[in-house]
């Protein structure tokens, strides 16, 4: 006779909301392509409100391999991400740890084990009791078919059944956090027209428009090369 499930606990769904500063993409978008291992992990900071994670700032944590081994295994540099986080918070002592980010391919071990980690004291996380007790993961895919450089947000979600715990990874959304003092500057970097228009209504959407990126900062180089040109002959006495 099979055994009756007498207790199911599903755990509580995050409510909360993730906000990105678009300045987080672009710092995990050089940490990318300046890595020196398989892969990138680094620490996300920011703020935790009663309704909402504002991400703010992040940094990359190299990854060592023992030189004793030979599985091509990495680890932590723990060291290091305490010495980063402390010299953040004395920078910035409003910022706290609020999750992790990665362009590991997929949810899968590797992940949890480095989930383990990030969710301890020791990694410095706190959280916020009864609201956000579990660090965000940000998984990094440059080379994803819905765009070169596209994020998912994820949060751990413990749950059981009887006597046997488990836990899930929930996907969340990822929502850039503009403030209308740089709207109009930044926004374009990231956002066609269509998409600004989505962005006003408040939906959310994790791509970056790269294509945006580069004529954004063509436009930039030009300006400048004009602004040099203009010093010249000022200095040459032609103005």
């Amino acid at each position: 006779m099979s055994e009756e499930i007498t207790t199911l606990e599903l755990g509580t769904f995050s409510t909360m909301s993730f906000k990105l500063h678009p300045s987080v993409p672009l710092q995990m978008m050089e940490f990318y392509y300046r890595k020196k291992s398989t892969y990138m992990i680094g620490a996300l900071l920011g703020h935790i409100e009663s309704t909402h994670v504002s991400i703010t700032n992040c940094y990359a944590i190299p990854l060592l391999q023992s030189e004793d081994d030979d599985s091509g295994e990495y680890y932590l540099d723990k060291d290091y991400h305490r010495k980063m986080y402390d010299l953040n918070r004395k920078v910035n002592p409003g910022e706290t740890l609020v999750g992790w980010f990665s362009d590991l391919p997929e949810m899968d071990i590797e992940v949890a084990m480095f989930h383990q980690y990030f969710a301890s004291k020791e990694s410095h996380f706190t959280g916020k009791a009864h609201v956000f007790t579990q660090p965000l993961i940000v998984l990094v895919e440059p080379f994803s078919k819905k765009s070169i450089f596209g994020l998912r947000g994820f949060i751990h979600q413990s749950m059981s059944v009887c006597r046997d715990s488990f836990g899930i990874f929930q996907e969340v959304d990822l929502i850039y956090e503009f403030s209308k003092e740089n709207t109009n500057e930044i926004t374009p970097l990231f956002l066609d027209k269509t998409e600004l228009k989505d962005q006003e209504k408040g939906n959310p959407f994790g791509l970056i428009n790269l294509d945006n990126l580069e004529g954004q900062l063509k436009e930039s180089q030009a300006n400048v090369q004009k602004l040099l040109a203009y010093v010249k002959d000022v200095n040459a006495g032609k103005e």
